[in-house]
């Protein structure tokens, strides 16, 4: 045995399923085993040296160079597992857990298998194929540094980067990993609402590239409608992404069949379904059975029956849309503080935060607008107050990841509540003559009665509430039922 390496003495001894014992250089070695077998109550191991023992020398890393198998540890605690209990359930013991989770030692092809059994995942998902763990050693130090490792390109179809001004929402976004990665009886699935604006793609896709490497695969498609989301699941299925033998169909049907097969059959996969007009119109495209997660943006404030779970967002904190604003002006860099940033800037970028009610895309265009005209934040709090329509229509010229405006996505809204129900249309405009906060439901339906706009109805309440839930599917208003008081965003009123 070599000098100066440390190993580990595996003894099968009848009766005895798994005993180790560490061992320092060869000089240990006879005592070591001396003490080992004087503890199981034999006095000398020359005197029994017809039993059947049997010695594997195996090195064991030192702490310092084991690469820690992230994977099988983080599908134990999503299950909220002890080692103990997995080292129960497999028939091992809880420190020959801890070391595989370490990457101090390897299972053997056994204890892979039992491994894969009792989490139902592969072995490349738990991070036991041996081609894993040399990937894993070679990038051990680029982890260390916190640099991202991105998935291979196939099994990554996200067709955006990240926002470079992208602020806050920290709590917003470990919100969404607690409860993506919550459930693991089935597939979870989580929805992002709120109002147009508020910043739900990006927050999206901010989550998809901060938690990539805690998926095996991410997926984006489009939801606006079923047309929308069928042709992005053909791409889903395209030689460039899964390459699914369907992909050639010419039944479309068939491509989405495929499609929610390869994600019924295989495990940590996480399809982003963005702008969710109608939740009905997701259900046909999501498989029923698997181990993934699923995340939708909507501006529908209900979850219906596909939801598992919801995260309603809301404006910005004061301090983030300071800095959201300060950034996308290119006033403040991105690493800096705001302690650099002057006392008369900063009470007029409060302001401008203020009037825009920490709107994220009202702040990017004002971030936007001060950028290109070089006009400063005080001059665009004048112009504001005296044209805020033009600049609330007013998207960057060098927008490219999101071409519309306040004006515009809201225009959409209304347009489609009026389709929908007049009454609905009726109660928004009433809205623009209120304050925005804290309206009572019983002011608005006797202002109702008295224009005569409830007449018509046969039931008042009855009709009330659905025209509250057609303003509610877009979050265009927001109700709290205990207090039975209303609220809408201050710049909806000021669209209207």
């Amino acid at each position: 045995m070599p000098r100066g390496k440390g190993y580990v003495i595996v003894v099968s001894l009848p009766g005895l399923l798994n005993c180790t014992s560490v061992l320092i250089g060869r000089e240990n070695y006879a005592c070591q085993r001396s003490l080992f077998l004087y503890k199981m109550g034999l006095k000398s191991s020359r005197q029994h040296t017809p039993v059947n023992e049997k010695r594997y020398l195996m090195p064991l890393k030192k702490a310092t160079e084991a690469v820690a198998n992230e994977k099988l540890g983080q599908a134990r605690r999503e299950r909220r597992w002890s080692q103990g209990y997995v080292a129960g359930e497999i028939g091992t013991t809880l420190i020959s857990v801890n070391r595989w989770e370490r990457g101090i030692t390897f299972p053997s092809a056994h204890f892979r298998k039992k491994l894969c059994q009792l989490y139902g995942k592969t072995e490349m998902e738990l991070g036991l194929a041996r081609e894993h763990m040399e990937r894993s050693k070679e990038h051990a130090p680029r982890e260390a540094s916190g640099e991202r490792e991105p998935l291979p390109r196939s099994l990554w179809h996200v067709p955006y980067t990240p926002s470079p001004f992208f602020t806050g929402r920290a709590s917003t976004l470990q919100d969404l990993h607690d409860k993506l990665r919550t459930n693991h009886a089935k597939i979870s699935t989580v929805a992002i609402s709120g109002l147009g604006g508020i910043g739900k793609t990006l927050i999206a896709l901010e989550y998809a590239y901060r938690h990539q490497r805690d998926y095996n695969a991410v997926f984006w498609a489009n939801a606006e409608d079923a047309q929308t989301l069928a042709a992005d699941f053909e791409k889903l299925a395209g030689k460039d992404v899964l390459n699914l033998a369907e992909k050639d169909e010419q039944n479309q049907d068939l491509i989405v069949t495929a499609v929610k097969r390869w994600l019924s059959t295989h495990h940590g996969w996480l399809l982003i379904l963005d702008n969710v007009e109608d939740l009905s119109v997701v259900a046909p495209f999501l498989p029923l059975t698997g181990y993934g997660s699923v995340l939708l943006t909507t501006r529908d404030q209900a979850s219906g029956e596909i939801i598992d779970d919801q995260v309603k967002v809301d404006t910005m904190e004061l301090e983030d849309a300071v800095v959201l604003l300060l950034r996308r002006a290119r006033i403040l860099l991105k690493d800096a503080s705001l302690d650099t940033v002057d006392d008369r800037d900063r009470k007029d970028v409060q302001a401008i935060a203020a009037v825009l009610d920490y709107l994220p895309l009202a702040l990017d265009q004002a971030g936007a607008y001060i950028e290109e005209t070089q006009c400063g934040l005080s001059a665009y709090l004048d112009l504001y107050e005296k044209h805020h329509h033009p600049l609330l229509e007013r998207r960057g010229r060098l927008a490219i990841r999101y071409r519309e405006t306040v004006t515009t996505t809201w225009s959409i809204s209304f347009h489609k509540v009026e389709r929908a129900n007049s009454l609905s249309a009726d109660l928004l405009r009433l809205f623009a003559f209120l304050h925005a906060n804290a309206i009572p439901e019983e002011l608005m339906t006797a202002c109702l009665q008295e224009s005569g706009l409830l007449t018509q109805h046969a039931d008042a309440a009855l009709a009330f509430n659905q025209a509250l839930e057609e303003l509610m599917k877009y979050s265009l208003v927001k109700r709290n039922a205990n207090d039975r008081i209303l609220s809408i965003h201050r710049l909806v009123q000021t669209v209207l």
